[in-house]
């Protein structure tokens, strides 16, 4: 699974280098959408690592929350720090606009 995830953005890199494109659609914030994919994609690095630390020396807690409790925590933290960046990106875009 993390193979496949690993080739899909690693995909998606190629494709913006030869398009010259924002790499993902849903993440078009100008200037800043490298910011953001670099974001998510360090943060699902750690989500992997952690995943694969907790599951070979996890043993008291079930199965399902050792394989998936990385995966919530994590998706919620990337959405919590992509709702902070935007809005942190949003108002010195308003600053530098309003002092012109």
């Amino acid at each position: 699974m993390f193979g496949g995830i690993c080739f899909a953005t690693a995909l998606q890199d190629v494709l913006f280098f030869r398009r010259r494109a924002t790499p993902v659609a849903n993440l078009k914030d100008g200037k800043q959408h490298w910011f953001f994919a670099h974001l998510t994609r360090m943060c699902a690095a750690y989500i992997a690592t952690t995943t694969a630390f907790v599951v070979v020396n996890v043993n008291f807690l079930p199965q399902l929350v050792v394989w998936l409790g990385p995966t919530v925590i994590g998706s919620a933290g990337i959405t919590y720090w992509t709702i902070v960046y935007k809005q942190k990106f949003a108002k010195k875009i308003a600053v530098a606009n309003v002092s012109e």
